[in-house]
């Protein structure tokens, strides 16, 4: 079964098409990253999965269930805004999980695999200010979406 999957998304803003007819899926253990120049669409289709915005057009399924509003097993970090710069990436990895009262145990585990398989977990003990966009696999993005 697809984790995530994307079917002819589109989103308007008034007669502004910011996204349209977009379509694909993540199956699990894949990652994806979703890069464009600035005023694309990323952030907004991220929005759309995560169930902050809804589409104009189209329909976005996680496990199988349609995204009609906010998600307790989705979140996404925005880059420049999410980010507490007092605590460390690991740390601010964990803060959702914190919120949600997952066990501490637990949330360095699942933190510690998510920033490994993005290529970060060298880097998990530093704090934003010390990183730059460059470091990200994927090279520059807006935000970063986890799961």
């Amino acid at each position: 079964m697809d984790v995530i999957c994307v079917d002819s998304l589109s989103k308007t803003f008034g007669d502004t098409k910011v996204i349209e007819g977009v379509s694909f899926f993540v199956e699990e253990e894949d990652s994806m990253a979703i890069i464009g120049p600035s005023g694309c669409g990323k952030t907004t289709l991220l929005y759309m999965l995560s169930g902050l915005m809804g589409p104009t057009k189209g329909k976005v399924t996680i496990r199988g269930k349609a995204v009609k509003g906010p998600r307790k097993d989705v979140a996404f970090i925005l880059q420049d805004f999410g980010l507490l710069p007092w605590r460390t990436v690991l740390q601010n990895v964990c803060l959702g999980m914190k919120i949600r009262d997952v066990p501490k145990q637990e949330q360095a585990s699942r933190a510690k695999r998510l920033l490994a398989d993005l290529g970060l977990d060298q880097h998990r003990d530093c704090y934003p200010a010390s990183l730059s966009e460059g470091l990200l696999p994927w090279g520059s993005t807006d935000l970063q979406m986890l799961l």
